[in-house]
């Protein structure tokens, strides 16, 4: 929407005028060509049915001159060219809709089209009789005149224009034929005069209305469009009040749900806090009640072997003693668990993550198992990939975890099975994670005791047929609990069938990728320690520094000699002043200004037609590339150490200087 422009209440002017606004002005001329319109194309329907019915006004005149001359049938070609104007201007208007479009074009159409029926109906006035034209014509150009300045609704500027022209275009017209023909003008055939004045007064009349209808719908327009100012302010305001009522409600709900939140983690925290202190109080107790039977143990051997001691009876004494010493140590286990219990509890413990050899820690557990084992007649074994298996986790966690629960098989042995008991330690290598498997054939547990996690409270026992003294502290499986509940990504299932035996299946995630390489690389570097290259010497062009350094390191680790460039010029240069012809040029595909490999060999070539080349890179070459480069040999990175240095010696050995010394 345009501007505010002039309010209704300024514009107070006597006459039409524009507005000073342009935006404002185009607006109303728009609203113009649109509102007048159809009224427009209206008034030219109505006008050529009156200039149709003016006919009747031919007819007399036939019939009052006997017989057609000239002038009558040059009066009826006006009459039916007019009529066919009309229709013309009413049906362009209506197809090219530029009276709704544009308010100048339409005026302007208007204009042109009332003046010519203006000259047209004057012409006619002039080529009857003067009765005729007095009594019929004159009237009927007046009627033109003043229908054509109030009904089509011109703007004041067009008006004018049209007014104007219609006053001095008779006057003009009668001097032309005065001079022409050097008439008098005073005889009664020139009544035109007369006719002129009456023409002007019904024009200014016509004129005045016009602007006046202009000027009250230039009030009409102000007023409206203040109005949709007004309006459009309204629903502006409107759509921020509701917008803003919304927010509020928004606000309030947000509030009301934050609100019944913290209610709800109060809730939680209190829940968990009475849990905590209900499970605290239980663990309390139950280190309590375990203490006190080593302790009870302790007291009742003690008195007997001061008593055996005081008789002299060594033997019963000694005796008394390891029972007390059985007692101190079973007590010293539980003291120990329940304080790493207590310290993963308090989460001041943290997980240090890194990649770790899973079946080496399975390794050191059977190891420090094994004699344990033993004694209770359990044979452990493991069953491992041929490779090394890497794993994330904490080292010193995830060895505690393993051995808790091969020690949790142990004691859960089934006598009647001796000597078939055993645990079996499984590590499988699955694509998206590694499974360690600890399965015995045992005792088993109750399907009821996994499906409420009763076995992973502290002190909890099932079915423990085994001495006081040999039964265990009781944490073994709360202490594996609590160490996964620090480790990412480590998720531990328990299958078990009572008579049968358990599985416990523990998924983590492999390694670190760069980390295996890295160990991998480490292991090759030690496997290719067995080549020796000693003597060799290798021209290395690569711009790379960290894989120039660490290329230089391997090539030195097995004896080779070694000049490194990084560049194509730079290889160039050392090609005349080398000692010795190189047994090998090692070179990158992609070299520094647009060089390559390729011009590496061209220039090696033209040095020595026989010498070696290798070339490693890290982009995939097109045939046309591999075309070029040969007879040289292509390796692509990344290249496993080992790799690399049996194929070094396997192009020295190639070499026809090396087939000769040999």
């Amino acid at each position: 929407m345009p501007g505010r422009g002039i309010p209704a209440r300024v514009y107070q002017s006597a006459f039409a005028r524009p507005f000073k606004s342009v935006a404002l002005e185009h607006a109303f001329r728009a609203e113009c060509a649109r509102r007048f319109a159809g009224q427009r194309q209206a008034m030219i329907v109505l006008g050529a049915f009156a200039w149709v019915v003016f006919a009747y006004w031919d007819r007399d005149t036939l019939i009052r001159a006997n017989s057609p001359d000239a002038a009558f049938w040059l009066l009826l070609g006006i009459r039916l060219g007019v009529f066919v104007f009309l229709i013309g201007m009413l049906f362009a208007s209506t197809v090219g809709k530029w009276f709704e479009s544009d308010e100048r074009v339409a005026s302007a159409t208007c204009a042109i089209g009332s003046y010519i029926v203006f000259a047209c109906a004057y012409w006619q006035m002039r080529l009857v009789p003067k009765a005729d034209a007095e009594a019929y014509y004159g009237p009927g150009v007046m009627v033109v005149v003043s229908y054509t300045l109030a009904a089509f609704r011109l703007p004041v500027k067009a008006m004018t224009l049209l007014l104007v022209a219609c006053l001095v275009s008779p006057t003009l017209w009668i001097s032309i034929e005065v001079l022409l023909s050097a008439a008098d003008l005073t005889g009664d055939r020139y009544y035109v005069f007369r006719f002129s004045n009456i023409l002007c007064a019904a024009g200014l009349l016509s004129a005045s209305l016009g602007h006046q209808l202009e000027r009250s719908q230039r009030l009409t327009f102000l007023r409206e469009y203040e109005l949709a100012l007004s309006n459009a302010a309204f629903r502006r305001q409107s759509q921020e009040l509701q917008q803003r009522n919304e927010e509020i409600r928004l606000s309030s709900q947000q509030a009301e749900e934050k609100a019944l939140a913290l209610i709800d983690l109060k809730e939680k925290l209190r829940a968990s806090a009475d849990r905590k202190n209900q499970e605290k109080s239980q663990f309390l107790a139950g280190a309590v009640h375990d203490l006190r039977q080593p302790l009870q143990a302790i007291g009742n051997a003690l008195e007997p072997a001061r008593l055996c001691v005081a008789e002299g009876d060594a033997a019963a004494a000694a005796q008394m003693l390891e029972l007390a010493q059985r007692a101190s140590v079973l007590m010293a286990e539980q003291l120990g668990a329940m304080l790493e219990m207590s310290r993963l509890e308090s989460g001041f413990m943290r997980a240090e993550i890194e990649t770790v050899d899973l079946v080496a820690i399975a390794e050191a557990g059977i190891v420090q198992l094994a004699e344990g084992a033993a004694k209770e007649g359990v044979r452990l074994r493991i069953e491992k990939p041929a490779a090394r298996v890497w794993v994330e986790s904490d080292r010193h966690f995830l060895g505690r975890i393993l051995r808790n629960l091969v020690g949790n098989g142990v004691k859960y042995c089934d006598p009647s099975k001796s000597p078939g008991c055993e645990v079996c330690i499984r590590v499988t290598n699955l694509p998206a994670c590694v499974r360690l498997e600890i399965e015995d054939n045992g005792l088993g547990i109750a399907q009821e005791h996994l499906a409420d996690g009763a076995i992973f409270k502290p002190f909890y026992q099932v079915g423990n047929r085994r001495p006081q003294a040999d039964k265990g502290v009781g944490l073994g499986l709360s202490i594996v609990s609590a160490l996964l509940a620090l480790l990412p990504e480590h998720h531990l299932d328990i299958e078990s069938v009572p008579g049968r035996g358990s599985r416990m299946i523990l998924t983590m995630p492999h390694g670190s990728a760069r980390f295996v390489a890295a160990a991998a690389d480490a292991e090759a570097v030690a496997v290719a320690s067995m080549v020796q290259l000693a003597g060799v010497y290798v021209v290395m062009v690569e711009d790379d520094e960290l894989v120039a350094t660490s290329m230089a390191l391997l090539l030195e680790a097995h004896g080779a000699i070694h000049e490194t460039v990084a560049s194509f010029e730079a290889f160039e240069q050392l090609l005349p002043v080398l000692e010795r012809t190189p047994d090998l040029v090692l070179s990158d595909f992609r070299l520094p200004n647009h060089r390559t490999a390729i011009d590496v060999c061209h220039a090696a070539r033209r040095f020595d037609h026989q010498i070696q080349i290798m070339v490693l890179t890290g982009e995939v070459l097109s045939p046309t590339m591999l075309t070029a480069l040969a007879p040289a040999a292509v390796f692509y990175k990344p290249l496993p150490a080992v790799e690399l240095i049996r194929a070094i010696d396997a192009m020295v050995a190639q070499a026809p200087h090396a087939a000769a010394e040999s």
